[in-house]
């Protein structure tokens, strides 16, 4: 990818970002997104499997074993928002 300066970069760089705002206690809304049991009840049944620290990846596997969606953990520290990179497989 070219950048502004004219230099080059493999870094992919994400077009769209989202911002999801829960009215819950962040200690909470922290472990419902990265222990799996907490995952199955809020993702459809889908579980996580998610390296726990930055520049980790993760998987979310569907209730078959299949996996639904892999990324990269960007920042990890529980007591701040969780920010991941995702990228949605083919089907």
């Amino acid at each position: 990818m070219r950048q502004r300066d004219g230099s080059c970069s493999n870094r992919r760089v994400p077009k769209t970002g989202y911002v999801t705002y829960i009215a819950a206690i962040r200690e909470t809304v922290w472990q419902a997104l990265t222990a799996s049991e907490f995952t199955q009840q809020y993702f459809f049944g889908r579980s996580i499997e998610i390296e726990p620290r930055s520049g980790g990846s993760f998987v979310l596997r569907m209730p078959d074993g299949r996996v639904d969606v892999k990324g990269k953990v960007v920042e990890w520290s529980p007591a701040a928002p969780l920010r991941h990179l995702e990228g949605r497989l083919e089907r």
